[in-house]
């Protein structure tokens, strides 16, 4: 049954300074609202309630006022939604698959020993496992752990930009001891990356984004909301993020006022990672400019056309390798010479 709310305003002269409209505005669907009023503001109230995409069900002239009752219209919205890529999710990971029309993805800050739980390894810990599937269950399109701050990163980076219905990251969990990988994330989303590829203002130990292209960042970047509840770790306050995140019209959640705005407008993109670098957490600061610098050089040269490969080659080994084919060509000669006349000398059966 509807909720039904009844607000008397007779002897007021204007709507809004009687409140109607914020009624209006927070009049929820389903619910109905009564409005006892003066005659003379009867035009004001229609077109008032038309305005905030209201009706006005039944009006009764009770001689000395009138009472509206109001209710919400159905919702007209169109909210644009488009398929991922057609291999999305591009990068596998622990996570869970849930409706990719949602608006939301949930990453769970993994605080593990750390390189004890790779992502092929399903067994996590039970209230981290509950997080990711709460998140999933109450309808994010993707929720899963991250516990590194490059390569886990980088992953999560793919497997958004494919999918451009996502448009909020909700980030919770306790943070990783010593690699401060959510902090990492936080600054990559409000940050970037620097020209060494490194996220700027982490205070993560290697936060090196190296294995994927810096338009697929910057399209993350552009694409995504981040909702920070770092150290978060209560599933109905995640699942209460992930729900306002999927409204029509904006709803309050802590300090964020969250909608479904519509897919990115822009196509997906279908990003995988290079693994040029397998081993990120291995490379020390100072190498990282010749590092970058390397990979801005491959990505710069064109890829030859098939059979055609040009080799370098100094001008002394040049010299070199034509005076050994001249030496093994003469040696080719002389064994000739010597299998004909060896042909010759023999008699024809």
């Amino acid at each position: 049954m509807s909720a039904v709310e009844l607000l008397n305003i007779r002897g007021s002269c204007c709507l809004e300074t009687a409140g109607v409209r914020q009624h209006l505005e927070d009049l929820m669907a389903g619910n109905t609202l009564k409005i006892v009023f003066d005659p003379p503001l009867r035009q004001d109230m229609e077109n008032l309630v038309a305005k905030e995409n209201c009706e006005i069900l039944r009006l009764d002239d009770e001689g000395e006022s009138l009472t509206a009752t109001i209710r919400k219209k159905a919702s007209t919205i169109e909210m644009l939604k488009v398929s991922p890529v057609a291999d999305y999710p591009t990068e596998e990971g622990c996570f869970l698959r849930g409706n990719h029309y949602s608006p939301v993805a949930v990453v769970v800050s993994l605080n593990a020993p750390y390189g004890t739980m790779p992502p092929e390894v399903k067994s996590i810990p039970p209230e981290i496992d509950k997080l990711v599937r709460s998140a999933v269950e109450t309808g994010a399109a993707l929720s899963g752990t991250l516990q590194t701050e490059n390569i886990g990163i980088e992953k999560i980076v793919c497997n958004v930009v494919g999918n451009p219905n996502i448009r909020y990251i909700v980030l919770c969990g306790v943070d990783v001891e010593g690699h401060h990988t959510g902090d990492a994330f936080r600054a990559l989303v409000e940050n970037g990356i620097n020209q060494r590829r490194s996220i700027i203002g982490s205070t993560a130990v290697t936060p090196y984004l190296l294995n994927i292209p810096k338009e697929s960042i910057e399209r993350f970047r552009k694409q995504v909301t981040l909702i920070n509840l770092l150290g978060e770790m209560n599933p109905e306050v995640i699942g209460k993020a992930v729900w306002s995140c999927y409204q029509e019209r904006p709803t309050p959640f802590l300090d964020y006022m969250l909608s479904d705005p519509g897919a990115y407008p822009e196509q997906p993109m279908s990003c995988r990672l290079s693994w040029r670098v397998k081993q990120p957490e291995s490379i020390e600061e100072w190498e990282l400019e010749e590092l970058v610098k390397g990979i801005e050089e491959e990505k710069a040269v064109a890829v030859p056309q098939e059979k055609e490969i040009a080799i370098k080659v100094s001008e002394p080994k040049v010299e070199a390798i034509a005076s050994h084919l001249l030496r093994i060509a003469e040696e080719l000669s002389q064994i000739a010479k010597i299998l004909l006349g060896e042909a010759e000398a023999k008699p024809i059966a």
